[in-house]
């Protein structure tokens, strides 16, 4: 059976992401390398991606840590294009390090796991302890609620030139979703990579069901497995990329 594989680190971070870094014994954030074309953005201590989805049109996995959006914005302005070239974010789940950004957006489809969708909505926290602390947060909702698309296991969606397959992966949160975009897998936080390269599972105080969590990280393994997809990059949101050998 395949395993997850994680590429040592590049470089370092500083300030309080390499406080959380160090801490989850997580590679940077900037470790490893990303797929063709992908722009890694940098949100704080969490990242969200900027995949290309043809004729100046962008897809987002996530939408980072910031609620202003800065990174994402800036890369965009580098790119001669502006917040309308999103047209659609994908989310991995509904934690606010994932979710901040969403209302720089509103022109962008939305696409979000049943369980987590009140995360986006602003009417609901989730059940880790983390989550139950941090509250719900009305301030965040995306503001048209019709731009926002519940998204189930092997779901898949055409965005311009990109197709994004969804796979649930719960147990992190109710809802969490691994995307498929080609031969790379965007997990959130199902999984990260250790310094050595190894898989680590999710933050125990961030997540609801660790249990859950493995079981959902090992099946998903099985099943490309079993459906001969050969995953060239496995994407996290809080360390480098991987690769399943």
């Amino acid at each position: 059976m395949n395993e997850i594989v994680g590429h040592p680190p590049t470089r370092t971070q500083h300030g309080f992401a390499a406080f959380l870094l160090k801490f989850m014994k997580s590679t940077p954030l900037i470790g490893g390398d990303m797929p063709s074309g992908v722009v890694r953005l940098l949100s704080s201590y969490s990242a969200a991606y900027l995949v290309p989805a043809g004729a100046g049109q962008f897809v987002l996995i996530d939408a980072g840590a910031d609620a202003n959006a800065e990174e994402i914005l800036s890369v965009l302005k580098f790119k001669d294009a502006d917040a309308s070239a999103i047209k659609a974010i994908f989310i991995t789940h509904g934690h606010i390090d994932h979710t901040s950004g969403l209302r720089n957006f509103p022109d962008a489809d939305v696409y979000v796991g049943a369980g987590d969708r009140t995360y986006i909505e602003g009417t609901g926290n989730g059940d880790s302890i983390m989550a139950k602390l941090s509250g719900k947060k009305p301030k965040l909702a995306v503001p048209n609620l019709e731009k926002v698309h519940t998204i189930n296991d092997d779901e898949s969606v055409t965005v311009g030139s990109a197709t994004i397959r969804a796979l649930a992966v719960p147990g992190h949160t109710h809802g969490s979703m691994a995307y498929l975009v080609g031969s790379d897998l965007y997990i959130g936080d199902a999984v990260t990579f250790d310094v050595k390269g190894s898989a680590v599972k999710p933050p125990a105080p961030a997540t609801y069901d660790m249990k859950l969590a493995i079981q959902s990280l090992d099946a998903l393994i099985k099943r490309l497995d079993q459906e001969s997809v050969a995953v060239q990059a496995v994407v996290p949101n809080h360390s480098g990329p991987g690769t399943i050998d």
